[in-house]
């Protein structure tokens, strides 16, 4: 028996059978006492290479350290050019000194040899250096201009692929169904996801292109990604044994009650190819990375078998009648077009999702003070003067706010303060300014714009003058303030701050349980929330609504401004009718303390009033804005 028998070594602790029995080892967990040592012929580290002749030739590392005063003098003392001059400097003045004292020819070889020594190691240093960097311009120049190959990610990612595919698949189904319980046509009782399986073979990176950073902290990859499960080659006998190709499976249920029947959709054997150009915004941090703009750099090749009736026994694939392929894969490109075909970008913030930050969530608020406008010309017959109002928005999507309507002004004061979310410095803040006509739809006498990014380095503007314009034409000047307080960070909160009556509060209302369906006639309840904070008049947020189910799961998260805690939330759980009124099967309301503090103790559910049977899971998270409270505004 060799030396290196693996009965040498005793790696199990020795059970005494009189000892009182041990407690179970939870599979990752820390060891509980000292490990065992790892045995000499063991290959680990530099050991695995001590027996080959691919070992790390360290001879001319040796050789690069023979001279003797290396031993006594630190790196950072010799290998610049200032060190070099010194040295000639410390020979010519010794030599002098020695020569003038008259200590002869042995002080003066002693002085030559040392001096020697120095230089010697200071211009090995000085090459090695010159050769690192000759080699790192020239590996970037070939990295420009040729591929490389990335055999170890794909290694990485068949190994991890067969553990993470399950978990991704049931991610891709809850989210899915959720979104296609809420839109569907109206005739289909349900349509959901029931099957998912993306099958046993791992994506690959086939190869990839690196434009290293010249100027800025910019990295572009062109990356060639395939995913060709379809494809044996190279599959071991035991992968092709247990092989499995993608597959989605769509069951949709038409008819009521007893006369209902379940159509399944299939689509199965699904490959792709193409070129993604990557560009990485770097970044000191954690996670070295900031943003990642991802885009298509050529129409991507992808095939597929669509079976919409039949089922797997009797299915017949749509793909091969003639021109129905090309149609479908228009189609595909003209809704990827452009969201991610270049020069389009899908940009992703790679600091949210490594931190777990939401997408949505704001970086801060800011505070807009509206105090006049002036020459604001009418749209009305007559030229008599209008009856105006602001409301603002973001992007000139829906109204965040809006002032107070003056009377037949044509130069109104209003001087009032408005707090609007922000998620990105790149969005514009609108405001449209409206003249208000009673019965009828309200005319738009011009809007103004100004960009979010120009409060990143300046955060505080006064005095502002914008132009109100319509179709080129200036339509009057609209004054105001507007300045920009960022959210805390979590890890800067302390009690006092968290303890601020002013913040952005994030509302996620997550499910419902057990609701009461006595109020209908048929027991089937499609329901919906809706969200009131305070005294507003409007809607805070409105869920969308489930089909079909006593037990709907939301998961929909709003943000809004918060100027006292201690205000009351109302909830409305609603059941839809199509072409009745919709009646309320249950509310709530609460305090926004009191979510707050169950929160914090791990209660989620709150009991619905007025009905007999039904609770609601939800949730806030409060952001203190403590320069908000100390602003002049306020």
């Amino acid at each position: 028996m060799s030396d290196r028998s693996v009965d040498s070594v005793d790696l199990k602790p020795s059970v005494n059978a009189n000892s009182p029995p041990q407690s179970l080892h939870v599979p990752g967990a820390l060891p509980s006492g000292r490990a065992a040592d790892i045995p000499d012929w063991f290959k680990v580290g530099s050991n695995a290479f001590e027996d080959q002749k691919c070992a790390p030739d360290k001879s001319e590392d040796n050789g690069r350290h023979k001279a003797a005063l290396t031993a006594f003098i630190k790196k950072q003392y010799y290998g610049e050019w200032y060190h070099d001059a010194a040295v000639i400097t410390v020979a010519v003045v010794a030599s002098h000194f020695i020569t003038r004292f008259g200590l002869g020819w042995g002080w003066l070889l002693i002085l030559l040899a040392s001096c020697r020594s120095y230089y010697t190691i200071s211009m090995s240093r000085i090459r090695q250096r010159m050769r690192d960097d000759i080699l790192r311009e020239l590996v970037k120049t070939r990295l420009e201009t040729e591929y490389e190959s990335v055999d170890w990610l794909n290694s990485l990612l068949e190994r991890l692929w067969l553990v993470y595919e399950p978990v991704f698949s049931c991610m891709i189904m809850f989210s899915a169904n959720q979104i296609l319980s809420t839109n569907h046509s109206a005739f289909l009782r349900s349509f959901r996801l029931t099957a998912l399986t993306l099958g046993t073979k791992a994506p690959r990176i086939e190869k990839v292109k690196t434009v290293s950073p010249r100027a800025g902290d910019d990295v572009v990859m062109d990356w060639e990604i395939s995913f060709t499960p379809n494809d044996i080659s190279g599959l071991k006998e035991k992968e092709f044994r247990h092989k499995v190709n993608p597959k989605f499976k769509v069951s949709k249920r038409v008819g009521m009650g007893p006369a209902s029947v379940s159509l399944p959709i299939i689509l199965e054997n699904v490959s792709f190819r193409g070129v993604l150009k990557a560009r990485l915004k770097l970044k000191p941090t954690f996670p070295n990375v900031g943003d990642m703009d991802l885009s298509f750099a050529q129409r991507p090749l992808f095939d597929w078998e669509l079976k919409p009736a039949g089922g797997e026994t009797f299915g017949f694939d749509i793909s091969l009648i003639p021109g129905l392929a090309a149609f479908v894969r228009d189609m595909v490109h003209s809704m990827l077009g452009p969201i991610m075909y270049e020069p389009s970008i899908l940009s992703l913030d790679l600091g949210r999702i490594f931190t777990g930050q939401p997408f949505d969530s704001s970086i801060g608020v800011v505070q807009v003070t509206i105090h006049s406008a002036h020459d604001l010309k009418s749209t009305r017959i007559g030229g008599r003067p209008p009856d105006p109002y602001v409301s603002l928005s973001i992007n000139q999507r829906s109204e965040v706010a809006r002032t107070s309507r003056k009377h037949s002004m044509a130069n109104p004061s209003w001087g009032e303060t408005r707090f609007l979310l922000v998620k990105s410095f790149s969005e514009s803040l609108v405001l449209s300014m409206l003249d208000y006509n009673g019965h009828y739809r309200d005319s738009e006498i011009g809007a103004a714009e100004i960009a979010l990014y120009t409060l990143r380095e300046v955060d505080k503007h006064q005095g502002v003058e914008l132009p109100v314009l319509k179709d080129s034409e200036q339509r009057g000047t609209v004054r105001l303030d507007i300045s920009f307080y960022p959210v805390l960070k979590p890890e800067l909160y302390s009690r006092e701050l968290s303890d601020t009556n002013m913040g952005i509060v994030r509302f996620t209302l997550h499910e419902a349980k057990d609701l009461d369906h006595e109020k209908t006639i048929t027991g089937i309840l499609s329901p919906f929330v809706r969200v009131h904070f305070g005294l507003r008049e409007k809607f805070t947020h409105t869920t969308d609504k489930a089909k079909h189910t006593r037990n709907p799961v939301w998961e929909s998260s709003t943000e809004f401004w918060c100027e006292d805690r201690t205000a009351t939330l109302t909830v409305e759980v609603l059941d839809e009718r199509e072409f009745l009124n919709d009646i309320v099967i249950g509310n709530l309301n609460v305090r926004l303390e009191d979510i707050l503090n169950a929160e914090a103790g791990g209660d989620s559910w709150w009991p619905l009033s007025q009905c007999k049977s039904g609770k609601v899971r939800l949730s806030a998270e409060w952001r203190s804005c403590p320069e908000v409270a100390n602003s002049d505004g306020i």
